[in-house]
């Protein structure tokens, strides 16, 4: 088809339609689902409809979901702007296409209070859009191009750092699919069960179902039971649910292969990727979570692959590879997990041994419940108990070694998932939300002088030297370029007496401009005085992590190539 639309989906069929309403030089703005820009049904949309159109701009607007429009709908939008091409012009790879993904949290003007009149939980109505500096990124037409999601969704939560790190990785590694194809391993999506309750399957008839004897009295997990604890490496009792011996059923030819990886060992994986447990005993694999066997029945690389798949990199993985995370649902799909990379595969029983001794010591450990929702904005990774802390430290450490990362790779990891993660779906998460500590402010300017420093050389004479002065609410980091090798080893955090404090108070009130009725632009600031460059930035821990001191780095060094070249 010359014009293709996903899931028969009517707002790409208009998207295509609505241009030949236009005079010759009209433009389209429509408002969209925007899982148009991510899910896989819609690829073939995206790879002919940039190419037929010159799109200049898009804003995902899927963060602000649970506050736009007043709460009438609540599907993720993005906004399209566009234009037909004329007959002669041919599109150009490098082709720039702006996207602006704006964050609750950066929405100042109806963001909620933390005191007041409002709670930290309420969602406000949002009557005007504040455009951050931050929030927008250019992508290329080549890049969207090719109709993978993946784009997308690092404009909107990644960095180009990422994606290389994914790549990379996915070239270095194993994948699960190709472990599937030399038959290490066999992954399915749980069963789908009939004749559970009374009320269920009308719709059905005799002959469309089979008869699963198999599941007769046996354990199934109960994933809701789960739903507010994090950390599990064993099942606790109340989420295995034993059956009634009534004969169950399951719709015909749909029961083989999910049957299989019910079977013991096995490891069985969440749908919203939060656990990943390995047991030794016949449960049933509910609808949309993932089991995954070893056909040689290998349990001690299943236990290694449990706590891999329970990591801070797996999470972070399937979070940039699975199109609904972080956009409209938290479920990923089996095609995402399939794409792991794992470098667990070639390892001996003996190299495999660190794995499956800290397996034992985590099962011991109980899960960990996640607060109530009382006065507390409820976060995806709340604060381990110290009986695990240091075994999900020692977790991750495995991990990285495993993979091969490097330390600014594992930085990448953690701030996504430890820090940016609690913005999701609108949250201000407290791991995103409170003031970085001096220890986090040093580990920013320590990141920020490495990659500065990288991009003059080693050779050069001339190093950074970096300072950062701070109040209760933002701080302004100098960075200032020397000669003095022993200046710029030292790296200064000092709070703001009450003068210098006034004054970055009032600079943040100057930097939210109105721009028209209804919108703000907050505006980066970023001040060049000779050698010294000044970066003024709010005091939320998110814009201290060592992946935004890489960003302002990439940021700083453009600039500076830019006024050179000028």
């Amino acid at each position: 088809a010359t014009s293709p639309v996903g899931m028969y989906q009517v707002a790409q069929a208009f998207a295509w339609a609505a241009p030949r309403l236009l005079k010759p030089d009209g433009e389209c703005g429509l408002l969209v689902p925007a899982m148009g820009l991510f899910e896989e049904p819609s690829a073939g949309f995206r790879r002919a409809f940039f190419r037929h159109f010159q799109v200049h701009g898009v804003a995902n607007f899927a963060n602000l979901a649970e506050v736009l429009f007043d709460a009438r709908a609540r599907v993720p939008a993005a906004a399209l702007f566009y234009r037909p091409r004329s007959e002669d012009e041919l599109p150009s790879p490098d082709e720039p296409i702006t996207t602006f993904s704006p964050f609750v949290v950066n929405q100042e003007a109806t963001r909620p209070l933390e005191t007041g009149e409002r709670s930290k939980r309420e969602r406000s109505k949002l009557w005007s859009l504040t455009v951050n500096g931050s929030e927008i990124r250019t992508l290329s037409l080549a890049e969207v191009a090719t109709g993978s999601g993946l784009p997308w969704k690092l404009a909107m939560w990644g960095t180009p750092w990422d994606e290389r790190l994914i790549k990379r990785l996915e070239r270095k590694w194993d994948s699960l699919k190709s472990l599937e194809g030399t038959e290490r391993l066999l992954l399915s999506e749980g069963l789908q069960l009939r004749g559970l309750n009374e009320d269920q399957d009308d719709e059905f008839i005799e002959e469309d179902l089979d008869e699963v004897a198999e599941a007769k009295g046996q354990l199934i997990l109960d994933v809701d039971a789960l739903k507010r604890m994090r950390d599990v490496f064993s099942f606790p009792q109340p989420a295995l649910v034993r059956l009634d011996r009534k004969p169950k059923f399951a719709r015909k030819g749909r029961a083989k292969l999910p049957l299989k990886v019910c079977r013991a060992p096995h490891v069985i994986v969440s749908a919203a990727r939060n656990f990943a447990v390995y047991s030794d005993e016949f449960i049933i694999v509910p609808p949309r979570q993932i089991g995954i066997i070893s056909p040689s029945d290998d349990d001690a690389f299943l236990k290694a692959l449990s706590l891999f798949l329970s990591s801070d990199f797996a999470y972070y993985h399937q979070f940039i590879r699975s199109t609904e995370l972080g956009v409209k649902r938290d479920r990923a799909t089996l095609a995402a997990l399939r794409q792991m990379p794992v470098p667990l595969a070639h390892l001996s029983r003996a190299e495999l041994r660190p794995w499956t001794d800290l397996h034992a010591r985590l099962v011991k450990c109980q899960p960990r419940h996640l607060h109530e929702e009382d006065d507390r904005e409820p976060t995806l990774f709340e604060e381990a108990p110290e009986d695990s802390k240091a075994l999900l430290i020692e977790l991750n450490r495995l991990t990285a070694e495993a993979l091969g990362l490097a330390a600014r790779e594992r930085a990448l990891i953690h701030d996504l998932v430890q820090v940016r993660l609690a913005l999701n779906d609108g949250k201000r998460g407290a791991p995103a939300m409170r003031p970085p500590t001096p220890p986090e402010l040093r580990t920013y300017a320590k990141r920020l002088k490495t990659e500065l420093d990288g991009f003059v050389g080693a050779d050069s004479n001339r190093l950074h030297r970096v300072s950062i002065v701070h109040e209760r609410d933002s701080a302004m980091i100098e960075v200032d370029f020397t000669t003095d090798r022993r200046a710029a080893g030292e790296i200064a955090i000092l709070p703001a007496d009450r003068d210098t404090a006034a004054a970055l108070r009032k600079t943040r009130d100057k930097l939210l401009r109105e721009h028209a009725q209804w919108v703000y632009f907050k505006r980066d600031l970023r001040v060049y005085r000779g050698r010294q460059t000044y970066l003024f930035k709010p005091l939320h821990r998110f814009h201290w992590t060592e992946s935004a001191a890489m960003m302002d780095a990439g940021q700083l060094i453009a600039e500076t190539i830019g006024s050179a070249s000028a």
